[in-house]
């Protein structure tokens, strides 16, 4: 068995088998050679066994290895010599040796070490690839250049690139996008795009970006159907999906007349959904701010919209009072109507400010120009029964009996005020008394019978009706005829727009009631 000294082999005879080889030192000439088997070598006096015996270097195909300090060759492929008979290495360099180039076995020369061993090439699948990047000026690239190599292939290194990372493809499901950012300027799809652009890639299938492009996330599309739309607002001048200018700020809607389902731009942002309006057939809503068909916001008018209809509001646009119901007028109904706005209804020109009623039996919608101030009933009167109307033109007031009026838009109730001893009266005649009992005293002092009035309140556009029970009278003075009238029980009066009533002393009474007699 060989013996070893100062790291070289001190045996003279060295039988190297097939695929191996070592390397020899001449000491006389201090030139380093190779010896490759299968052979026996005799070692002599002045030669030194450096390494051996090594493997030679094997690549199966499809394989490659990386060899620091290679040595230089000529066309033929065999290494050349400098003119010291050294073998000439190209110092600090590096060389990769693929199996097609390389199909025999090779043993490394004086100088040569392997910086990395016998290496698969890479296999880039489907829907993969590879971010390559210079690592110094070669063909057509600069150093620091980058690109993408696509699969499904197979790459084979180069000594002036490596490999950056691996990528995959997003898929790009029905109904998705991806957003996009342009790193530099470049070309995507015959399309040029600027550095710092932002897109949506909408074709579906696996997109792999360049080494100019970086997914940002996936965008999800939004369903539209009969019943709903989206509120989109521009974030900036943009020609949107389907062909139409946009400009910052706008607002606008797509509904499914547009597109089943919506995906979001780059420049949009969703405001909202907005739902259908429907409409029965006696149903109307007031739309404030319309939008015209040019798509501009009338700001500050009304539009009316009857029934049957269904609609999106648009952008800006809103109901005033919600959605509501045609009134159904009876025979015995009315509206009281004022006009907002100069319009024309029913062939008749309404000014602003002008009041008029609409009476029953009909169906009745207000025009947008029109405001509802109340709705009014009929008011049956009986014989006896009476109600206080003033006119607000003239100012006139008086008393409507014994049949069922309307009020017209130039009326409106009038409320009599009486005095607090005529309402105590009135209120002692609902609890079921007359009159108030007088008391007379020593001295000669007429005083009233303290009774508590029951809970009383009286509608004072109503004409007051007394009764004047047996042995009593009141007394009525008529301020516009000025004229005082005597009612003796028992009687039922109706008191007048002029006739305030007011107790009556009980002297006076009894003064009256003699002189009723005498005249019988």
């Amino acid at each position: 068995m060989a013996t070893r000294k100062k790291g070289h082999v001190t045996d003279s005879i060295i039988r190297i088998p097939p695929n191996k080889y070592i390397h020899v030192l001449d000491n006389n000439e201090n030139l380093r050679r190779i010896v490759e088997g299968p052979c026996t070598f005799v070692k002599k006096e002045h030669e030194i066994l450096l390494k051996g015996p090594e493997d030679m270097i094997v690549l199966p195909p499809g394989n490659y290895c990386v060899v620091s300090n290679p040595v230089v060759r000529d066309e033929g492929g065999k290494p050349v010599l400098n003119k010291y008979g050294e073998y000439q290495i190209r110092q600090g360099r590096e060389e990769i040796r693929q199996s097609e180039q390389f199909p025999e076995p090779f043993p490394l020369y004086p100088g040569e070490e392997l910086e990395k061993p016998t290496t698969p090439y890479r296999i880039v699948e489907t829907n993969m690839g590879l971010i390559i990047k210079a690592l110094r000026d070669f063909d057509d690239k600069h150093a620091g250049d980058r690109w993408l190599f696509k699969g499904p292939g197979v790459y084979i290194p180069k000594i002036q690139e490596e490999i950056e990372k691996e990528i995959s493809a997003s898929i790009i499901k029905q109904n998705q996008a991806l957003k996009i950012r342009t790193l530099r300027d470049t070309t995507v799809k015959g399309i040029k795009r600027k550095a710092g652009e932002v897109w949506l890639e909408r074709e579906q299938g696996a997109y792999l970006p360049s080494v100019d492009e970086e997914i940002i996330t996936s965008i999800e599309g939004k369903v539209l159907t009969d019943k709903k739309a989206l509120h989109l607002k521009a974030t900036a001048n943009f020609k949107d999906h389907y062909g139409i200018e946009r400009r910052a700020g706008e607002e606008w809607l797509v509904t499914k007349e547009m597109a089943e389902v919506h995906i979001r731009d780059v420049y949009e942002d969703i405001v909202g959904e907005i739902r259908l309006t429907t409409l029965a057939r006696n149903q109307y809503c007031i739309v404030v701010n319309p939008v015209d068909a040019k798509g501009i916001p009338q700001f500050g008018k009304c539009e009316l919209r009857r029934g049957e209809a269904t609609f999106f509001l648009k952008p800006g646009e809103s109901l005033k009072d919600g959605i509501q119901s045609a009134r159904v007028l009876s025979e015995h109904q009315s509206l009281l109507l004022q006009a907002r706005e100069d319009l024309k209804e029913d062939d008749e020109v309404k000014k602003s400010g002008m009041k008029w009623v609409v009476r029953g039996p009909r169906e009745y919608i207000p025009p947008a120009e029109v405001s509802i101030l109340e709705e009014r009933e009929s008011i049956p009167l009986d014989e006896n029964e009476g109600i206080y109307v003033r006119n607000i033109k003239t100012g006139e007031v008086r008393i409507v009996k014994n049949t069922v009026y309307m009020l017209t838009s130039e009326e409106i109730l009038w409320e009599k005020e009486l005095s607090d001893e005529v309402e105590e009266l009135l209120s002692f005649q609902a609890s079921g008394s007359g009159f108030a009992p007088v008391f007379v005293s020593d001295s000669g002092d007429r005083s009233y019978a303290k009774k508590k009035p029951v809970a009383y309140k009286r509608n004072k556009t109503r004409a007051i009706t007394f009764r004047a029970p047996h042995n009593s009278a009141v007394q009525l003075f008529d301020y516009k005829a000025k004229k005082s009238r005597i009612v003796f029980g028992p009687d039922l009066s109706l008191i007048h727009i002029s006739e305030p009533t007011r107790r009556t002393p009980i002297s006076y009474a009894v003064f009256c009631l003699k002189k009723k007699k005498k005249k019988k």
